[in-house]
């Protein structure tokens, strides 16, 4: 069971289809993470902005212990799409994306120790955020293939999957067809 879920929301979320079909979006997301993966986190917080204005998401360590805060109304921003249905996927793909990146930041910290920062190496590093990366690609990818297989997608046309990968691309850093993310194998003529 993942920890404590703090909705600090004032938006409506309306391009969203409303709180009714935000909240079940981010509860999937977030029931992604591995248990042992949120050893140590005692909370995600759910904000509209972020107060300093410039992230997606942060990872925080501080007498209130470590948490992933996400700020939702940045992802919405970036997922301004006309389409409603694309916009929603797009949105769930950038919250999982950023917090798939912040709990990598958490794992690096508290789990896998070795790569956490100490006196020889600063807080912040080209290493710690290449390892966080590396995170999101391995979560992402388990991630859609829970997501698509159930929709048949994966053995459809192959040609929409690989449209559809060159759209998700940006967001989700989607490097495998789709067909192979949902399947485990490349898609065939026969597929």
């Amino acid at each position: 069971m993942w920890m404590h879920t703090e909705w600090l929301l004032d938006e409506r979320y309306e391009a969203l289809g409303g709180m009714d079909a935000l909240e079940p979006m981010v509860k999937a997301v977030i029931a992604h993470v591995p248990l042992d993966h949120q050893r140590g986190l005692s909370r995600i917080v759910l904000l509209d902005y972020d107060p300093r204005g410039r992230n997606l998401g942060v990872y925080q360590r501080d007498h209130t212990g470590n948490r992933v805060e996400l700020y939702l109304m940045s992802h919405l921003r970036d997922s301004q799409l006309t389409h409603p249905e694309i916009q929603r996927w797009v949105f769930l793909l950038h919250i999982a994306h950023t917090l798939f990146h912040e709990v990598g930041h958490h794992v690096t910290l508290t789990i896998n120790k070795r790569m956490a920062p100490s006196k020889g190496r600063p807080g912040v590093t080209d290493a710690k955020e290449k390892w966080a990366e590396q995170y999101v690609a391995k979560r992402m990818t388990s991630f859609l293939k829970q997501l698509i297989a159930p929709t048949g997608l994966a053995h459809g046309d192959a040609l929409r999957l690989e449209s559809a990968r060159r759209c998700l691309l940006p967001v989700a850093r989607i490097t495998e067809p789709l067909a192979v993310q949902a399947t485990g194998h490349p898609a065939t003529d026969d597929d």
